[in-house]
């Protein structure tokens, strides 16, 4: 995935693992698809029109009369794969370049300014098959929105001023990525596929692929034009408008694209892979300490069988965690933590590939661990393809389908629009998750294909000596082929290991069930226990999500978090127990019910969700046993060295992670530093562990809030569960731990890391004294005016650095304003300057701001504010939040509405002023200096020394009432 914008300090991740491919489609003048209606889930309000506009453009409309935002997302079916073999990287760069001003807009910044000055968010991504761009608005802004989205594939500028400026965003995009691991394993795995193929190429381009080409900016114009062809387009609009209105905004503002004619591309009909390099182990040099084993199958395209759903059935099975399953085997031996199965599917080709984690012991056992696996293999192909999982699988899509929550607008549409490439209008939405028709021969066909000699492993961990360079990340690698005695045995047979399928599905049967609708929806959650060991708290939901429930759980103890001993043991206990649980719970995961432990500064958190009829038992499973649980003296020593690692490769992280976690340490009460951590593991053993369980659950308090639709009496026996199941006494509640902040003392305080790589980074935090409610509207007014500007100004003008993003926000009532920028080539001193060189012209421009753009953006955010949540995770999360900071009026956000429509631009202007004030500002600096910057001379104010010392001496703040 390739990002471009981002926008509202909000990057949206993708998990698009597919590229994607058009469907062919009878093209009719704006009308809709023949016969088409489009198969939804039953709790879904929305209307959904397919139709085709006269150019071939694709659409999906989509009227929500309760939608948050309107949304629109544009798919181009071109990608990486489509760069000429000569300009690695032009559809990445095109993807860049669209942004930045057309014919009808021809301002560089005026799309992202007026996405963002009206409460939206607008990113883009370039695949190997197509290039999206999608955005989310305000409804009432969404044809000014389209008017400006749309000219990007109608007329763009292509400015010749800005194409150097471009390249150089792409270059520093690339720096950002070269300590990623990820990428670092991807790119290497690509000896996999002939040189002849664009699969094999660089994707993302930097300044070597693009900055030497002759007439840049005329192949960038022929690129587009060549490959931006209306009918290779796919659109999805959604918004509070009716479907005949949405028609129009599709009409009006789309019909103008081009229709051009593109033949298919030869790499279609090739054989991407290289077969020479089968029947091979690749071994990966990473820059972090985890180790990892991919298994890779090459596939004949499968692509136009996604009815048939024989691919996920093979990954399923191959991916299984339950008792008996390959990934426990692996467990058990202490070899393996994790383990994932998928497809990757394109026009092109296909691609099984089994993604395993390793411990540390696994290193010199790895031919042994692909053993295991074609045992595994070989059972399943023994016991053959089974209708009946074939038909339970198809029972869990559909169940899977129908209890899904109701999406963001923003990716919603994305999901859409990029769906339409591959699955016809009626099944866009059903098409990832229904399956149709059993074809026991093509799952015979696909393990068939996962032998030896049709492998190409690789190995990642950091310990790796490569002999061979990769050309773009620079990464150590080493590959050798199996020979053939060695190939013999990878697939020997071993008498001691024992495998089994899963049973059948026992989750299934409950999640059939459904509980009929009450009367009267509450406003907000009731506490329907309250005692010395329990304080349980019930939304009785009914206007979201029927089907759907939510349970959130803390158990505090006076012991969690004392000392980073407590933390160490803690993190060692939940991740036992998890281990312990989650083969018998992997079938519940399967139907879309979500389980998580996890440690909390004053406990531990537990958080259930999905179908209402299965959190009691899944509940039940989850915490039975946990107050009286012992680790096995095996399982303690996995999982103590497993932290050791994850503590070593804090200091690993990218210079902005780096920063980022050394901030929250700083801002967080109680927390501990890494490094404390890492010296109290030394002393932690199996004895001391377990007695800390005891103790920990000897006196606790819970709190627990349940959100869904339940009768009284259901709601009751869930908490009358959590009594029984977690045995303990009450904890007094003056001897458990309070959540604080830190209160950043005045001046200028600054933190100096050391980076692993070439880039800088700086995270600037300015905390405000004003502790009001005014203060925290002005802190979310100034959130929504700094975004576009600061991010046009330091990465799209200055060129600093790809991420530059401001905030700001409020915490425990205290408002923040927050800059943060990575670069390839600055020092943080030179980025610090830079930011405060924008934020002292940023005074002008804010007081020249006209009354209708502040009127406009003060709306906007009163809108957000009072609007209700639509889905039941996002409103569950808010009410959760409200208990454990003790909002019990639960009107967290809406408290702060009267100051916020009071506020005029003078109180924002002098809010700012205060902020940035040199006599009253309190600023906390995080600086990680990039290895060209280290031998530099560093000058620099109130240098923080020692970073635990600094943290302990500055006051702490709680959650308190405060002043208007």
């Amino acid at each position: 995935m390739l990002t471009c914008k981002i926008i509202k300090n909000r990057l949206i991740a993708l998990g698009l693992s597919v590229a994607l491919a058009m469907v062919t489609i009878n093209i009719m003048p704006y009308s809709s698809f023949a016969g088409t209606s489009v198969q939804k889930r039953q709790a879904d309000l929305r209307s959904y029109h397919a139709l085709t506009l006269e150019n071939g453009l694709s659409v999906m409309l989509i009227s929500d009369k309760d939608a948050p935002k309107a949304a629109a997302a544009l798919s181009v079916q071109v990608g990486s794969f489509n760069d000429p073999s000569d300009v690695l990287g032009m559809a990445h760069f095109t993807e860049h370049m669209l942004f930045l001003g057309t014919k009808k807009y021809p301002n560089p910044s005026d799309y992202a300014s007026f996405i963002s000055l009206h409460n939206g968010s607008t990113n883009a991504f370039t695949s190997s098959h197509t290039t999206s761009y999608f955005f989310d608005i305000d409804n009432k802004y969404f044809a000014k929105a389209l008017d400006r989205f749309s000219q990007f594939f109608i007329n763009p500028n292509f400015n010749a001023d800005l194409v150097e400026r471009e390249l150089n965003a792409i270059h520093s995009e690339h720096s950002v990525n070269l300590g990623n691991d990820y990428r670092k394993i991807y790119e290497t795995q690509k000896l996999i596929f002939k040189k002849s193929s664009p699969a094999s190429r660089f994707a993302t381009g930097n300044k070597e692929t693009l900055q030497g080409v002759d007439g840049l900016r005329d192949r960038l114009i022929d690129f587009y034009s060549h490959h931006y062809s209306s009918d290779k387009m796919t659109l999805s609009l959604l918004s509070s408008d009716s479907i005949d209105q949405l028609k129009d905004l599709a009409h009006e503002y789309f019909s103008d694209i081009s229709r051009k004619k593109v033949p298919s591309p030869k790499w279609l009909n090739d054989d991407a892979f290289n077969r020479d390099n089968l029947a091979s182990l690749l071994s990966v040099k990473t820059i972090k300490n985890n180790r990892q084993l991919i298994l890779n199958f090459p596939l004949p395209s499968l692509w136009n069988l996604y009815q048939e759903k024989s691919t996920s059935y093979v990954a399923d099975l191959l991916g299984e965690e339950s008792s008996g399953s390959l990934l426990d085997f692996l467990k058990k031996e202490g070899l393996a933590t994790s383990l994932g199965a998928g497809i990757y599917q394109n026009q092109a080709y296909s691609m099984l590939s089994i993604s395993i984690g390793l411990t540390e012991r696994a290193k010199d056992e790895i031919d042994q661990i692909i053993n295991y696996f074609f045992q595994y293999v070989a059972h399943i192909k023994k016991i053959g393809p089974q209708k009946w999982r074939f038909d339970q699988l198809k029972k869990i899509g559909k169940i899977n389908f129908e209890s899904t929550p109701k999406e963001d607008p923003g990716n919603y549409v994305l999901s859409i629009a990029t769906r339409l490439h591959r699955y016809p209008a009626d099944q866009v939405l059903v098409g990832p998750y229904y399956y149709y028709d059993y074809n026991p021969k093509l799952i015979d066909e696909i393990l068939a294909k996962t032998t030896p000699s049709n492998m190409f492993a690789t190995y990642a961990a950091s310990e790796v000596v490569g002999a061979s360079t990769e050309k773009w990340y620079g990464t150590s690698y080493n590959l050798e082929k199996y020979p053939l005695p060695k190939l013999a045995k990878l697939v020997s047979y071993n008498n001691k290991v024992t495998f089994e399928l899963p049973s059948p599905n026992r989750f299934l049967a409950t999640n059939e069930r459904a509980l009929a609708k009450l009367a009267n929806q509450p406003e907000k959650p009731i506490k329907l226990v309250e005692n010395d060991k329990l304080d349980f708290w019930f939304f009785n939901e009914q206007t979201i999500d029927g089907k759907n429930a939510a349970l959130n759980i803390r158990v505090m103890s006076p012991i969690a978090n004392q000392t980073p001993q407590d933390a160490i043991m803690s993190e060692i206990l939940i991740a036992a127990w998890l281990e312990k649980i989650n083969p018998s719970l992997y079938a519940a995961e399967v139907v879309g019910l979500d389980y998580s432990v996890s440690p909390a500064n004053q406990g531990i958190d537990i958080n259930l969700f999905g179908l209402k009829e299965s959190i009691y038992p899944l509940l039940e499973e989850v915490i039975s046993g946990l107050s009286d649980f012992s680790i096995e003296p095996k399982i303690f020593a996995k999982h103590k060295k497993l932290l050791q690692e994850r503590l070593n490769n804090i200091a690993l992280n990218k210079p902005l992670d780096r920063a980022i976690i050394a901030l929250s340490f700083i801002r967080k009460k109680p927390s501990f530093h890494y490094t404390s951590k890492q010296k109290a593991l030394a002393s932690v053993n199996l004895e001391l562990t377990n007695e800390f369980n005891k103790k920990f659950f000897a006196k606790t308090k819970i709190i627990a809030y349940l959100h869904g639709n339940y009768p009284t009496d259901k709601a009751k026996s869930i908490s009358d569960l959590i009594v029984a199941k977690i045995k303990s006494s009450p904890a007094l509640p003056d001897k458990l731990i309070e959540n604080k902040i830190s209160d950043i003392s005045p001046g200028t305080k600054t933190l100096i890391l050391p980076s692993l790589n070439n880039d800088s980074a700086l995270v600037m935090l300015l905390q405000s004294d004003k502790r009001t409610l005014k203060g925290v509207a002005n802190s979310w007014v100034l959130n929504s005016f700094l975004q576009e500007p600061f991010y046009t100004q330091i990465r799209t003008l200055e060129q600093i650095g790809y991420i530059a993003s401001v905030s700001g926000f409020s915490d425990r009532w205290v408002p923040y304003l927050a800059f943060i920028v990575q670069s390839p080539d600055k020092s943080p001193a030179q980025i610090d300057q830079r930011v405060w060189d924008f934020n002292e012209k940023y005074t002008t421009k804010l007081k020249s701001i006209s009354d209708k753009q502040w009127q406009s953006t003060k709306q906007s955010l009163i809108d957000e504010i009072t609007e209700y949540p639509k889905t039941i995770i996002k409103l569950s999360s808010q009410f959760w939040y409200d208990i454990l900071q003790n909002n019990l009026d639960f009107k967290r956000n809406l408290i702060v509405l009267p100051a916020l429509k009071k506020l005029t631009k003078p109180d924002v202007l002098a809010f700012w002023q205060q902020m940035i004030n040199n006599a009253h500002k309190k600023q906390l600096n995080i600086w990680v200096v990039g290895k060209k910057q280290l031998k530099s001379k560093i000058d620099t104010k109130e240098k923080v020394d020692d970073v635990i010392k600094f943290k302990k001496d500055l006051p702490s703040l709680s959650q308190f009432p405060i002043s208007s």
